[in-house]
């Protein structure tokens, strides 16, 4: 990553994809590592520059 980026500064965003089968009214189908699944998302935001944690929520699995 620090070959394309050359600051410091700034936020690391992921979304990790958690499939289950709880029945939740929360879960919706997703894309997967090649598979459609009900999931729930994971949205993590990290500031680059001290690595704490910014912002986190649980979103509804989709395909986009």
């Amino acid at each position: 990553m620090s070959f394309f980026v050359q600051t410091e500064e700034g936020v690391i965003i992921d979304t990790t994809a958690l499939p289950n089968e709880i029945n939740l009214s929360f879960n919706a189908w997703g894309y997967n590592d090649g598979e459609i699944d009900k999931q729930i998302k994971f949205l993590f935001v990290v500031d680059k520059n001290s690595s704490l944690p910014l912002f986190f929520r649980y979103l509804p699995g989709n395909i986009y």
